[in-house]
């Protein structure tokens, strides 16, 4: 038994804190505030075994007010987009955005990737914003991220959410509420951490087993609080 224990509590471990292995382009964050300025990334990771010294992203047509951060290194182009009816957004009426991004000029070494920030005005109502994306890798391979979410090659894209009421101060809130409870977690944890360890020295060869498992419930406790910072940057990178 005790060692079916262990064993779990390894898996528990080593499942809760590996990140998730995404070797696709993305929008970070994955869910920004509805009619919020916001800062996003453009996150390139390079999965070929050749460099990638190009991206260029296609933005959507519901993002405006985009502004770019320099990257050191890198040239930037930016083509605008006429609107065929122009929209109406935040008392304003728009009718040009952005259609592409192009960065090129720097190196994306195989196993690295890079991230593109952009400032925008994330749309006032809950929708999606979906990007596409091609990587020019060296050799004349190119990879497209346009197909849908659980797809193979899926387009970068942000949902777009609705704040409760109290907006970021309500976000906080409940973000210090989980961290109490994780501290809850944490100290029970180690209480019963203590008590296998006190009887270890009385169990001899069974103390091994033991270990295990307070190494399962070491990697349960980190994960829980890596996922809780997760979720709190996510929604609250605001700018």
């Amino acid at each position: 038994m005790r060692k079916t224990l262990a064993a779990l509590g390894a898996v528990l471990m080593i499942g809760l804190m590996a990140a998730p292995a995404l070797a696709h382009v993305t929008i970070q964050p994955s869910e920004a505030p509805a009619g919020a300025f916001y800062r996003f990334a453009v996150r390139v990771p390079n999965e070929r075994n050749v460099t990638n010294s190009k991206i260029i992203v296609t933005f959507p047509e519901n993002l405006i007010s985009v502004s770019f951060q320099p990257k050191e290194g890198w040239n930037r182009k930016v083509t605008m987009k006429t609107l065929d009816e122009p929209i109406e957004a935040f008392g304003a009426t728009v009718d040009e955005v952005v259609d592409t991004v192009t960065w090129s000029g720097g190196v994306i070494e195989p196993g690295e990737f890079e991230e593109f920030y952009f400032s925008a005005r994330v749309p006032e109502e809950e929708s999606e914003m979906e990007f596409a994306a091609d990587q020019f890798y060296d050799g004349g391979e190119v990879v497209t991220w346009s197909g849908p979410e659980d797809s193979d090659n899926p387009s970068p894209r942000t949902h777009i959410v609705t704040l409760p009421e109290g907006g970021q101060l309500t976000l906080l809130a409940e973000a210090l509420d989980e961290i109490e409870d994780l501290k809850t977690d944490v100290a029970e944890a180690n209480q019963h951490m203590g008590e296998m360890m006190a009887a270890d020295d009385d169990a001899g060869e069974e103390g091994d087993s033991n270990l295990g498992v307070i190494f399962g419930i070491v990697g349960i406790a980190l994960g829980a609080t890596a996922l809780a910072a997760t979720r709190m940057q996510g929604r609250g990178s605001k700018t």
